[in-house]
């Protein structure tokens, strides 16, 4: 009767000890899925976040690139018309040819034309770049072709531009102040025009838009590239 009462002891023990282990299985198993879950939900919602502000960004860069292509393109149209004003004045001055004096002046004012810079759209990349998510643009090619962008071809063309202004004010403004009327904006004394030093300034400045001229082009050709690549991505996603 003991070894019963004991032998029903042992197993009641046992089951007692087999439900435990299985509650206890099942409450670390719910646990396990719900980080699990939890974990899969946090990423699948990142994932979703980043997704949104990946294609925000998308459009808002391919818009940059058209509002810089316009500028780049008149910025362009204008530096070719300078240079072929800039070129027939150099002809005058080397030819000694002052004869029509009026048209003469009126090229040497158009040498004083305010040089405006290209100010590209950098408000979306400079967003990217200072919230450190430029690697969020998965697309390498991309990614590097943005960065060349803005990195290089726009820094040239600043520089460029700088270097053109630089020639303008150091060199070409004091001739004018020094022998133009401004008034009238008639040369006080002919024959000054004639210094083998203002025709190499007038020379030197149409290199510096056929330098411009050069990185208008270049910068245009990428961001059209870039253009097209974002308009790809965003119809395909």
């Amino acid at each position: 009767m003991r070894k019963t009462m004991q032998w029903r002891w042992q197993i009641a023990m046992s089951n007692r000890m087999k439900l435990y282990f299985l509650t206890y299985g099942i409450e670390l198993l719910v646990v396990f899925v719900g980080v699990v879950a939890g974990y899969t939900l946090n990423n699948w919602a990142e994932d979703q976040r980043n997704k949104r502000l990946f294609e925000g960004y998308m459009k808002n860069l391919e818009s940059d690139m058209e509002t810089d292509m316009r500028q780049l393109h008149l910025k362009d149209s204008l530096a070719q018309a300078k240079i072929q004003d800039m070129t027939l004045l150099l002809m005058r001055l080397k030819m000694n040819d002052l004869e029509d004096l009026d048209t003469i002046n009126a090229l040497v004012r158009k040498t004083l034309e305010e040089v405006r810079f290209f100010h590209p759209s950098k408000a979306t990349y400079e967003s990217i770049k200072q919230a450190g998510q430029i690697n969020i643009i998965r697309d390498t090619k991309l990614k590097n072709d943005l960065i060349e962008l803005y990195e290089s071809h726009y820094e040239q063309l600043k520089v460029s531009e700088t270097i053109m202004l630089d020639n303008v004010r150091n060199r070409i403004e004091p001739f004018v102040m020094e022998n133009y009327d401004y008034i009238e904006f008639q040369v006080l004394v002919p024959e000054t025009l004639q210094d083998y030093r203002f025709a190499n300034s007038i020379q030197l400045l149409i290199l510096n838009l056929s330098e411009n001229l050069r990185h208008y082009k270049e910068s245009y050709a990428k961001a059209e590239q870039i253009q097209q690549h974002l308009r790809d991505r965003i119809l395909k996603d």
